[in-house]
């Protein structure tokens, strides 16, 4: 069953992903979805925060690098079978 989850956020904040998923094929929904997925999976958070924002930009930086090298997803679901 699905279900609608309303956040807040930034519009530039929104917009910004937005543009990342597009480049590695993923709409914005299906974006939050992964994650939300990850964090299931993991239980807890996909990532360790920080407050460096250069450590930060640089590891997203890396990791959207390497995703737009490889392979675009039409869904979260085709991006999950393929991990």
């Amino acid at each position: 069953m699905n279900t609608v989850i309303s956040i807040r956020t930034q519009k530039s904040v929104r917009d910004e992903a937005r543009k990342v998923f597009s480049k590695i094929g993923l709409s914005t929904s299906a974006g939050i979805n992964l994650f939300l997925h990850q964090v299931a999976v993991e239980k807890g958070l996909p990532f360790t925060p920080t407050y460096d924002t250069a450590k930060i930009r640089q590891r997203w930086d890396n990791q959207v690098n390497r995703a737009v090298r490889h392979k675009k997803y039409s869904t979260a679901k085709e991006a999950l079978a393929d991990l």
